[in-house]
């Protein structure tokens, strides 16, 4: 595995969820997947919540725009590590949301 490879990845899961292609992310998540989604605290287990809180918050939200900034993967041996910024704009309950992070 490559930092390329990582990047691309990387990429792909964004442009899935981003283009409402939810299915597809299934396959990219390990079945023990943890998130803890920003803000709340909570832990979310398991491939299939992971997978559902994007389809939650593409039924609740349009996305107006998205963008992946400094993007940078690094890879050790078996194991890749990988961070971003990212800008978005979405709109939801007719409210236009601007966020970083």
């Amino acid at each position: 595995m490559s930092s390329a490879e990582v990047e691309r990845f990387i990429r792909d899961l964004n442009d899935a969820w981003v283009e409402g292609r939810c299915d597809d992310l299934l396959p990219l998540f390990h079945d023990h997947v943890v998130m803890v989604p920003p803000g709340t605290g909570q832990r979310m287990v398991g491939r299939d919540a992971m997978v559902d809180s994007y389809r939650q918050f593409l039924a609740a939200a349009k996305v107006h725009e998205f963008k992946t900034l400094d993007l940078q993967a690094d890879v050790f041996g078996g194991t890749a590590v990988s961070t971003l910024r990212f800008e978005i704009r979405y709109e939801m309950q007719g409210r236009v949301y601007e966020e970083r992070g």
